[in-house]
Formats: C-alpha cells, sequence, structure tokens
C-alpha cells in the first residue's frame, strides 16, 4: 500500500514505471489512463496484488542473492528528482556501488514463470529497459543491472549500459506528456485494450441525447476504410490457410525448408458434461423449478455502430419548378375564389 507521501510523488512527476506507458509499450496501462491517473481524475491504484507483495517481501533477499553471486556491494537509495527536469522523478531499488566503472542503477522483479521467456530469450522486456533508461537519467550514472527473480526459483541478472539517444528520445517524449497533463489536453488516442476499457469505465452509460461532431466526418471515414480493409485482409488470411490445408490433406506437419514447420494437428475431443433439461424441468415439475429457479441480471455493455445514412433521393430541376408552379397557382385561386375559370402559364 503506498503511503499518501508516496502517491503525491507519483502524481506530482513522471517516474520509471511511467516511461514505458508515455511511449506505448505497457501492456497493462495506456498514455491515457495515466494522463487521468495524473490529472486526478481517476484515482491511482494504491492497493498490492498478491504477487506486489510478495515482490515488496521478496526484494531484499533477491537484493542480497545479487550481491552474493556477483560479489557487488549494492545499497538503498532515496527517491531522486532530475536536477534540470524536476517532474522527472524516480524510486530505484537499489545502488551498485564500488565498480570501477562508477555507480550502477539496480532494478529488482520478480516475475511468474509463464514471463520466463521474455527475460531468457530476448533479454530485457522493452518496457522495462525504458524504466531503467529513465531512471539512469535521474541519477546521472552510466550504467544499470537487472535482478529477476523467475517463478520464485530461476535468478536471471543483466547487466545494461546508459543508452543517451534513446534517453534523449524519452525525455521529449515524457516533456511532451507532462504538458499535456499541465494543460488538460488528452493525449492522442490509441488502439489499446487499456484505453478501450478505461473509456467504457469513464462513460458506461449513454444519456439518449445527440451531439452535432461533423469534426470526426475525416475519422468515421477512415474507419469504414480500415473496417473493410480489415475484412478483405481477414478473407486473404483465410484463403492462403485453405491453400495449405488443402496440401497437406491429412498430414499434421508440414516441413517447409527455409520456413520450418506448419501444424494442423486436431485438438483433444472434449469431455461432454451432463446438463439439466430446463424445459423438462420446468414442465414436470413446475413448483420446485419457480421455487429454485433465480434470475440473474447483468450490466449491459454499450454498442458501437457506424450508422450512415442511406443516399437521399435528388429531386430534378425540372420536378422543383412544377412544384413551384403549382404552388403559384394554389395562391391566385385563394385570392380569386370567386372566379369561375382562371387560366395561367406554367
Amino acid at each position: 500500500m503506498l503511503s499518501p507521501s508516496q502517491i503525491e510523488a507519483r502524481l506530482n512527476g513522471i517516474g520509471g514505471t511511467d516511461a514505458g506507458v508515455i511511449l506505448g509499450l505497457s501492456k497493462w496501462k495506456s498514455p491515457y489512463q495515466l494522463w487521468r491517473e495524473k490529472r486526478r481524475e481517476i484515482q491511482l491504484r494504491t492497493e498490492e496484488t498478491d504477487a506486489m507483495e510478495w515482490g515488496t517481501i521478496l526484494e531484499p533477499e533477491i537484493a542480497k542473492h545479487y550481491s552474493k553471486r556477483t560479489g557487488r556491494k549494492v545499497r538503498r537509495v532515496k527517491a531522486r528528482v532530475h536536477p534540470a527536469y524536476s517532474w522527472m522523478r524516480c524510486n530505484s531499488d537499489r545502488m551498485i556501488v564500488g565498480e570501477a566503472r562508477g555507480p550502477g542503477i539496480l532494478e529488482i522483479k520478480t516475475v511468474n514463470a509463464f514471463a520466463a521467456r521474455e527475460w531468457t530469450k530476448g533479454g530485457v522486456p522493452d518496457v522495462y529497459y525504458a524504466q531503467l533508461q529513465h531512471n539512469l537519467a535521474v541519477h546521472n550514472v552510466r550504467w544499470g543491472a537487472f535482478a529477476i527473480l523467475i517463478g520464485g526459483q530461476q535468478p536471471v541478472y543483466f547487466d545494461v549500459e546508459r543508452d543517451d539517444a534513446f534517453i534523449a528520445m524519452l525525455i521529449q517524449k515524457e516533456a511532451a506528456f507532462w504538458a499535456l497533463v499541465q494543460t488538460g489536453q488528452e493525449p492522442e488516442m490509441d488502439g489499446s485494450d487499456a484505453t478501450r476499457g478505461e473509456l467504457a469505465s469513464q462513460y458506461p452509460k449513454d444519456s439518449g441525447t445527440s451531439i452535432l461532431a461533423d469534426d470526426l466526418l475525416p475519422t468515421v471515414k477512415e474507419l469504414e476504410r480500415t473496417k473493410a480493409a480489415v475484412r478483405v485482409t481477414e478473407k486473404e488470411v483465410t484463403r492462403l490457410e485453405n491453400v495449405m490445408k488443402a496440401a497437406m490433406g491429412e498430414a499434421t506437419l508440414a516441413v517447409i525448408e527455409g520456413y520450418g514447420k506448419v501444424s494442423w494437428k486436431k485438438s483433444d475431443d472434449s469431455v461432454i458434461a451432463k446438463v439439466v433439461n430446463v424445459d423438462l424441468m420446468k414442465s414436470e415439475f413446475p413448483e420446485a423449478f419457480a421455487k429454485y429457479i433465480e434470475l440473474s441480471s447483468r450490466t449491459g455493455a454499450r454498442v458501437f455502430k457506424l450508422l450512415p445514412e442511406t443516399a437521399k433521393p435528388v429531386v430534378k430541376q425540372e420536378a422543383q419548378e412544377t412544384v413551384k408552379s403549382l404552388v403559384a397557382f394554389a395562391e391566385l385561386v385563394q385570392e380569386s375564389a370567386d372566379s369561375r375559370a382562371i387560366t395561367f402559364d406554367l
């Protein structure tokens, strides 16, 4: 659980964990969500999950193990603010000291076994790379390291050098984001599930009213074109899959030199569970059915649809002129109600 002072520190600047979010690298949070947090429009999540709690408990032990395995000295470090950018802050786990190349930042992570591939095959995931580079910039040190405990039993260590080009780009992006926070201007919308979920949470109900939104015409046209392109692409994907399936026949694998393999394998048969025949029960035991049945409800979700106007019939010039003549005729009749015969030219 974050203390009130920690919450204020997070809301009043950009920390290392925010760096990957601002760059659009996070799977858990979008720039729009982060912007709303910094604007105090939504509450910053302060409660710890079980995984976060265990991460806090294991952090000192991982630091000790890292020091023992590497022979490096580590010590705790206080939260720090960048000397040139007051909004740029960090709260690193440990500082590595006593090294010939100078001090370094140590970031400690606990991850589950499903995330092992991210750390053991591809190196440092992008979102954590951005976090470390942010912290290196704030502390003005030349290198850092990660101490990762995977699945509670597999330690993985990485050294990472400072990347000045990346830091320059990062500071530019963070400064632009912080300016949006200060002015109240929303960041550009992205296509993340996090932003979609945030909008659904922000606007769970519709008011039944209409708004004039002619400025959205380019957006809705682009959306139509994109949806059409997706449909074409999906059909082409299906066609290419069908070509390969037809060539494979009953084969499980197709070995393709220069590529690898393609698999078309039958999944295991599912076990058919016994289910209650509700209609039969209702007809044969109506009283028991009425006694034990409960009606459940769920909150309806807003459904987004495109509703383009159908083409309106075009009135020809000749028809318009005829209508004008008929109107003139009606006015003339009204003025000469006593006349028996009225003539005029169309």
